[in-house]
């Protein structure tokens, strides 16, 4: 059975960031595997080979990484440019042609690029890191024991004394683990789990974890906001006021998105949660939105 140091399962965007931020403080003896079901390593499913060329990112390129995103588009613009430049998917014909003369300026900043070139960029930089220390292995993680032993679909046994879940999201499915059934070896010895972000996703896997996973010890949430998504409503009388919506003249999308993030801002401030906004949110922002062009 090979043994590794830490075993990260899920090959996409997370496990590049954390491996690329991680390396440098290893000691150069250790063993590191990556192990993803698809093999698309460095992209996952969003940013992978499988996503629609038309699809953008959330974010513009100055909000979506570090600066060596931006010096690597600059770098290799013919090579990601040409290809987009070229495509028949109408959504990337329209893309190209709106934003034309910042391309040919080398202006990125502001662009919301296909989701495939940002998975290029770092598939790039995951090929990097596994040339550096990083062994990567294509296959199925269906079964992880405290320990820790990870079982592949393929019957692979490997051994890990960490390990970093960077799934994307919990399993469609999860199989009830009656405690009973487990050796009280493994419930003297339970394990500890570190979620790093509260989005939905951690959600799911806190779900996952109290429900299918009477081994684990312990969760410890890591989060810059500092809280977990709602789960109820605040008790608070009446509604937070959507003001800025209802006050909005200005009939572009850009100006939309950033009345809806003053009138959340504001009622979180006050005390509401996002269950208590969402209906007078829809409310005032879904009729704008499809009055839009």
């Amino acid at each position: 059975m090979r043994t590794f140091d830490l075993a990260v399962i899920g090959g996409g965007v997370s496990a590049t960031s954390v491996l690329q931020d991680l390396l440098p403080r290893l000691t150069r003896s250790a063993r590191i595997a990556v192990i993803d079901r698809r093999g698309d390593f460095g992209g996952g499913v969003p940013y992978g080979s499988a996503a629609r060329a038309g699809f953008l990112c959330n974010n513009p390129v100055h909000a979506q990484h570090d600066g060596s995103y931006a010096e690597w588009l600059d770098e290799h613009q013919e090579r990601w440019l040409a290809p987009l430049a070229a495509s028949g998917d109408p959504l990337l014909r329209r893309w190209y042609a709106h934003n034309a003369a910042a391309l040919a300026r080398h202006e990125y900043a502001e662009l919301f690029l296909p989701r495939n070139v940002y998975g290029e960029f770092m598939r790039e930089k995951m090929a990097r890191l596994v040339a550096a220390a990083v062994e990567v292995i294509r296959g199925e993680v269906v079964d992880l024991a405290p320990g820790f032993t990870l079982k592949l679909a393929d019957g692979e046994l490997l051994s890990a004394h960490t390990v970093l879940l960077a799934p994307g999201g919990a399993p469609p499915i999860c199989e009830a683990v009656d405690p009973s059934t487990l050796d009280p070896h493994q419930l003297a010895d339970r394990s500890s789990i570190i979620l790093l972000g509260s989005n939905a996703t951690a959600m799911e896997m806190l779900w996952c974890i109290d429900g299918y996973a009477p081994h684990v010890r312990e969760v410890t949430v890591i989060s810059r906001s500092g809280r977990l998504p709602d789960a109820q409503r605040s008790g608070l009388p009446g509604v937070p006021p959507m003001q800025a919506l209802d006050a909005l003249h200005d009939s572009t999308a850009a100006a939309l998105a950033r009345a809806a993030e003053m009138d959340v801002t504001a009622a979180l401030a006050a005390g509401y949660t996002s269950l208590d906004a969402s209906a007078p949110l829809f409310a005032s922002f879904t009729p704008r939105f499809d009055a839009l062009s």
